[in-house]
């Protein structure tokens, strides 16, 4: 059995940085080695990073630590001290020293004291802004191989052929009349009809799977970019060549992160903040992971502007997750997060981690699990893609943080809003169970959701399936009109639909349907006291009985679907949160009659 190798420790010394201060490690040349590959020293620097001005030349690395070991050293020129390195980081300073620009780098592993947590905590503050006023952001992801020079071969010989082609200036980058979905098309194209050998197909797959693309951090350093390189050994490639291999049909079940990634950064979501970060991160919850679990929140809070968030590492995950949700809600007048939140589900998932566990029923994990059982309303259902959310339950008003933020002894939260309805009969069975995956789209299926609600709720005792769909398409939807081509009925029968996209999948599944029932999944079906048809969240919504009106259904201000909660404390107030609901005709602000200084306070905790 081999041994393992003795981790290095760290014995420079820091010296401690002023406010908005950062380290950059400067290299300089020396002579070359007797391999005629040229070497540097390094010495660390300290620079400012001005609030409004910008900052000074540097460039800032996008890479992941790999193993945690510390499998080397560098030493730190004009001193007696070193610091040590991680193998990946090992392999790849050499490189990114070589092809750095400004011989001045910003390495979270070098650049900030790892040992000191105050330090830490602010350095982290500063990530998006150090991201963000780099010169550049060179990625490293990894030495060079067989895969990354034939993914080389294959851009410059892309470039070539993208010359000669009918309508060529379309898809050139530097013509006037370049459109991307030109180039996109094009290169897909090639493709499918056998122009390129598998030998490329396979070296851009193996390109993708990499490690540096299912890595949470990267996420904010890649998308916060001015200008990019990416790195493999002397190999290096640009954002246009990452975009060219993306248009590449994946043919790999890992292929999520790496789209998502690209997608999230030709095409970026519209609308006010936070709504576009709390997408993202509903986005990337699934698709990219942290060693860290508190860091699926920490390396993301760079993308949402102007919100100043500081984790603090002395707190523990409860209080600075806490702290941001409430953050939030200060500064952006938006309770959008308390429909991303799963307290109730966290705890009965057998996998959840201690530190999630018993959190604020407002306060979201940002966990995967959660973040996608059910689909979220709030940041769109099952027929989002960019699509704009039109949710407007509160009908525009805000949340006004009156009280002081409390979270670090009682997490509390103060909020404004009404009870609309309360819930008065629920479905007995879920539209899509554990049993059921997205390709169970057959009749027999259908016919048994539509037979349960017929026995179970009165007002669909004469549904067909097509007035399911068209239910369920709506909540889909995120409040734009359903287009006629989107009608349940062309859902049911796809051979009717005029389009080039194939309806049914290779399993002989809608895969259209599928989408649509997959917004129940979940969710349970109900009507409520006023009459309404709703989904309502499958734990712990509670029906009503003979002697108590069953879960309410509140308009909360600053909250653009309505939620289920529950009352559990009435003398304090005090309500704790089950989940989001769409209710039909509350969906657009149908259910606000009150003045905005007539809305009864709640007190979540």
């Amino acid at each position: 059995m081999a041994q393992q190798p003795p981790e290095f420790t760290t014995t420079y010394e820091y010296s401690p940085l002023e406010p908005r201060h950062i380290r950059l490690l400067e290299c300089a040349r020396c002579d070359a080695f007797e391999d005629d590959t040229p070497g540097f020293t390094y010495r660390i620097v300290h620079v400012e990073v001005p609030e409004n001005d910008p900052a000074p030349a540097f460039e800032a690395i996008s890479y992941t630590w790999g193993d945690p070991l510390k499998t080397s050293v560098l030493p730190i020129h004009g001193t007696a001290g070193h610091i040590a390195l991680t193998a990946n980081l090992t392999r790849g300073l050499p490189h990114i020293s070589q092809q750095s620009a400004t011989r001045r780098l910003w390495i979270d592993q070098l650049c900030i004291n790892q040992a000191d947590n105050a330090e830490k905590s602010a350095q982290v503050g500063l990530m998006s802004e150090i991201y963000s006023k780099a010169r550049r952001i060179i990625v490293w992801l990894g030495p060079e191989d067989d895969s990354s020079r034939a993914c080389m071969e294959w851009c410059n010989a892309l470039n070539g052929l993208l010359t000669v082609v009918p309508n060529a200036e379309r898809m050139q980058v530097d013509k006037k009349n370049y459109h991307d979905a030109y180039r996109f098309l094009a290169i897909k194209e090639s493709f499918m009809n056998g122009s390129w050998g598998p030998r490329f197909t396979t070296a851009i797959t193996d390109f993708w799977s990499r490690m540096y693309f299912t890595r949470g951090w990267v996420v904010q350093e890649y998308l916060l970019a001015r200008e990019l390189i990416i790195l493999t050994g002397n190999i290096w490639f640009s954002v246009q060549d990452l975009e060219d291999m993306f248009c590449v049909p994946p043919n790999t079940e890992n292929s999520g992160s790496y789209r998502q990634l690209i997608q999230l950064k030709r095409w970026k979501y519209n609308g006010e903040e936070p709504l576009g970060f709390f997408r993202k991160m509903s986005t990337c919850a699934q698709e990219f992971t942290t060693k860290v679990p508190a860091d699926r929140l920490y390396s993301m809070t760079g993308l949402l502007e102007d919100i100043k968030f500081v984790p603090n590492y002395d707190e523990t995950t409860k209080q600075n997750f806490t702290r941001f949700a409430a953050t939030v809600a200060q500064k952006f007048g938006s309770l959008d997060f308390v429909g991303l939140c799963a307290a109730t589900v966290d705890l009965k998932i057998p996998d959840t981690l201690e530190e999630f566990k018993h959190f604020p029923s407002w306060v979201p994990s940002w966990s995967e699990y959660p973040l996608f059982t059910p689909y979220r309303l709030v940041v769109g259902g099952t027929n989002t893609a960019m699509n704009d959310i039109l949710w407007n339950a509160a009908a525009g008003r805000k949340h006004i943080q009156e009280q002081p933020l409390i979270y670090t002894t009682l997490y509390q939260l103060h909020v404004r809003g009404k009870i609309v309805d309360w819930i008065d009969v629920i479905s007995s069975r879920t539209m899509i169970g554990k049993e059921r995956d997205h390709f169970n789209t057959d009749a027999t299926y259908l016919d048994g959701l539509i037979e349960t609600l017929k026995e179970d709720l009165s007002c669909c005792s004469a549904w067909e399936p097509v007035d399911l769909v068209h239910f369920l398409n709506g909540a889909t939807h995120n409040g734009r009109e359903i287009e006629s081509y989107n009608s349940a009925q062309k859902i049911l029968k796809p051979e009717t639909r005029n389009t080039t996209i194939q309806p049914v999948n290779e399993h002989g599944a809608n895969d259209r349907l599928a989408l649509i029932l997959m917004i129940g999944r979940g969710r349970r079906m109900a009507t409520t006291e006023n009459g309404k048809l709703a989904l309502v969240p499958f734990i712990e919504s509670r029906a009503k009985s003979e002697t108590r009106h069953g879960s309410p259904i509140v308009i909360l201000h600053g909250c653009s679907v309505p939620l289920v909660l529950e009352c559990v404390d009435k003398t304090r107030n005090e309500y704790r949160v089950i989940g989001e609901a769409y209710v039909e005709k509350y969906m657009l602000g149908g259910a606000v009659t009150w003045d905005e200084t007539e809305a009864d306070e709640f007190i979540l905790v």
